[in-house]
């Protein structure tokens, strides 16, 4: 049987998805690894397990089906940095987007002219996530390893380093460091001289649709692929959620709820509104896939259920929302600002903090814990509501990520944002995405319109609840501009 294999190198696991050529998911793969946290705000891993985890990853899936691939496709996290020798090997370990450690610089640069230059060239957001950020935190407070780098590159350039001995790395990628220009295609000499570093020190930018099928023939034999199959480097895993949900058309937005979460909508050009400052990712030469990701997503429940019931969500969802089951919508009032581990869009703020508000005798730790999922659910609808005045009315949102495992959460969504929720499965979307990108790229489909989608869920607002909620709502978006300078105070 001829497939395609779409592979997302995620921050907390490698997944790989099985796909014929008309969409269909086969099958998939998963190898975890471990996140580090040497000083408060600080988030690591460590390069060299993530490739064997990747190298593995392929390896079962192909183990599986009994034959290669016709091609593997790529997508990955964003904001990852890491520092390399002249011989390629890593010298430090990998920062995830979630390391925090430039937050002042990250501050400083965005109350500045010249970091508003860098937004409206690039697209990225000012924030501790970007690496222009992490290089500028290195320079400062690490030089000795800032002078003895090589290179500083993603874990997916590391990879594709490590199986073709070459630099590269997508447009899509590139666009999510604050160091390109997204109109030229090439790296922001302005961006460059900020964090201290040359174009040499980077790898090239090519299309998403770039390919190589010259693996090191060791790592070929290990994962039983043909030494000539062909790897697409593909794009970003938030962009590609887009395409793997295939939520690319006007109306329709993408949102993702894993760990942190975000929303996104397909457009031909960027929206440069600084005063909220939406991301401007390229999908493609064309199109760009534009909006905001929140910090605070899924490691929310995770915390409420530990601290209000000393248990957690491995036990499922439905252990989850039984917990809840007697709480009517809106918790008599309660609202919770989630912004636990600071936030991101729309307030860009790293020093903010969570809050809950309107607490009366009657909350229990169910209000408080319903209250958490409603208050993530909010924080949400405040970035869909910035993109629908920036960019036109959204009728539609297909959703992915752990959380579309769980009807009552996916359908409390829906009933906060008074939209329409489509869930079309719960595969990775990012790495079904590209694998739909891989499948167009080797023209094996001339659209991603024409692949298939199975189980397929709609979920409907209820009317009765989303007027419950906009009470809490008229709460819930005044919270942050009132509180705002007590927070920086604690």
């Amino acid at each position: 049987m001829e497939y395609i294999l779409g592979t997302d190198i995620g921050t907390g696991s490698v997944k790989t998805v099985i796909l014929d050529f008309s969409g269909k998911v086969l099958g998939g793969t998963h190898q975890y690894y471990p996140t580090l946290n040497p000083q408060p705000g600080w988030q690591e891993q460590d390069p060299d397990t993530i490739f064997n985890g990747f190298i593995n990853c392929i390896r079962e899936a192909i183990g599986q089906m009994g034959v290669a691939p016709v091609a593997v496709a790529l997508s990955s996290a964003m904001h990852s940095l890491m520092a390399v020798n002249d011989e390629g090997a890593a010298i430090s370990r990998l920062l995830l987007w979630s390391d925090n450690r430039s937050a002042s610089i990250a501050d400083e640069l965005r109350n500045s002219n010249l970091g508003r230059s860098i937004y409206a060239a690039g697209g990225a957001p000012i924030h501790a996530m970007t690496p222009i950020c992490k290089l500028a935190w290195w320079r400062q407070h690490d030089n000795q390893l800032f002078q003895r780098a090589s290179k500083f590159i993603s874990i997916k350039e590391y990879i594709w380093w490590r199986l073709f001995g070459e630099y590269r790395i997508d447009y899509s990628l590139a666009s999510a460091t604050g160091l390109f220009d997204i109109g030229a295609c090439s790296w922001n000499d302005a961006a460059l001289s900020f964090a201290g570093i040359e174009p040499r020190q980077l790898s090239e930018p090519v299309p998403v649709s770039y390919r190589n099928a010259h693996i090191h023939t060791r790592y070929a034999k290990h994962m039983h692929l043909d030494a000539t199959t062909p790897f697409v480097i593909g794009a970003s895993d938030g962009c590609l959620a887009n395409v793997g949900t295939q939520a690319l058309t006007p109306g329709t937005a993408a949102i993702t709820i894993g760990t942190s979460a975000a929303v996104r909508i397909a457009r031909p050009e960027p929206i440069r509104q600084f005063s909220f400052m939406p991301f401007n990712y390229m999908l493609d030469e064309n199109n760009f896939i534009c909006g905001g990701p929140v910090n605070n997503g899924g490691n929310i429940l995770a915390w409420s259920t530990n601290t209000f019931f000393s248990s957690d969500t491995s036990t499922g969802y439905d252990q989850v929302f039984k917990k809840i089951e007697n709480v009517p919508a809106g918790c008599n009032g309660l609202v919770f600002l989630p912004y636990l581990n600071g936030e991101r869009s729309p307030v860009w703020d790293e020093r903010t903090s969570a809050l809950f508000f309107g607490i009366k005798p009657q909350h229990d730790a169910a209000h408080f814990l319903r209250a958490s999922i409603e208050g993530v659910c909010f924080a949400l609808r405040q970035v869909l509501l910035l993109l629908e005045g920036a960019s036109g009315p959204i009728h539609e949102i297909h959703v992915s990520g752990g959380f579309v495992h769980s009807n009552q959460w996916v359908q409390l969504l829906a009933d906060i944002t008074g939209k329409r929720l489509v869930a079309h499965g719960t595969e990775d979307a990012s790495a079904v995405g590209a694998a739909y990108l891989g499948l167009k790229t080797m023209k094996v489909v001339a659209s991603y319109s024409s692949l298939h989608h199975a189980h397929s869920r709609q979920f409907e607002p209820d009317r009765k609840l989303g007027a419950i909620y906009e009470k809490n709502w008229s709460v819930f978006e005044k919270l942050y501009p009132l509180l705002k300078d007590l927070m920086h105070q604690n």
